[in-house]
């Protein structure tokens, strides 16, 4: 194997790492949301930390993916992801005030 070849290899594997760290996060968010439903406050805190650090390792790795259509589409779900994070945050503070 030839360099460009590693090169390229490592970009598949990086972009599907990132796609499935996406769907990770995904799935930990719905989680925190089952979790706030029945009222486990600190699991649901909890849960949504882990969620925190997919995102931050999502986002810190995105940017070296040279393909701008993978990139830009991996952005996109990031920033869904970052709304729904925020989204779950926020309805975690209002029900943990008396």
């Amino acid at each position: 194997m030839n360099f460009r070849e590693v090169q390229a290899e490592m970009q598949r594997t990086r972009y599907a790492f990132l796609t499935a760290d996406l769907e990770v996060c995904a799935t930990i968010s719905k989680i925190v949301e089952a979790e706030l439903a029945v009222g486990k406050l600190d699991a649901a805190q909890r849960v949504l930390e882990s969620a925190e650090a997919g995102y931050a390792t999502i986002r810190r790795l995105f940017p070296r993916l040279e393909n701008n259509d993978e990139r830009k589409e991996i952005e996109e779900k990031l920033n869904q992801l970052r709304a729904r994070l925020d989204s779950l945050d926020r309805k975690l503070h209002n029900t943990a005030k008396p």
